[in-house]
């Protein structure tokens, strides 16, 4: 006999066991990025980019969009966001409302996306920008 097949609850536990030892694998491979989705909430102290409390998330824990696969969505918010832009590089980004894209760290910051797609209140994309774009918000 050159191997088995485990049916039943037995067979099941080994396989989640397998699942769960390659997802660990590579989160814990050094430089697998594992993607995650992120929403701007404006909850933290100050309007910064990389202050945990201004997001939301879905995937894979972080504290702010700082991964090539990340995704980013700013919502809608009547009285519009600000957001304090520190140099990144992420995936596809969306805005739905108005944005002040502010710089405090001095100099300019660029923050660099594969997708740039702002939107209408109504949910309708007007601007869909492709093929690495990037906002800089100048001293």
């Amino acid at each position: 006999m050159t191997g088995r097949i485990l049916t039943g609850a037995r067979g099941d536990r080994a396989a989640a066991a397998r699942a769960v030892g390659v997802v660990l694998g590579l989160a814990l491979l050094p430089g697998v990025v594992l993607a995650a989705t992120f929403g701007w909430t404006g909850g933290g102290a100050d309007d910064d980019w990389d202050t945990c409390d201004n997001w939301t998330v879905t995937g894979i824990p972080a504290c702010y969009p700082s991964a090539n696969g990340d995704d980013v969505s700013i919502g809608y918010n009547a009285s519009g966001w600000s957001v304090n832009l520190i140099a990144e590089q992420i995936d596809d980004f969306t805005i739905d409302s108005d944005v002040d894209f502010d710089n405090t760290a001095g100099g300019n910051v660029t923050l660099v996306t594969s997708t740039v797609t702002i939107a209408a209140t109504n949910g309708e994309s007007i601007v869909t920008v492709s093929n690495d774009s990037s906002i800089t918000a100048e001293d």
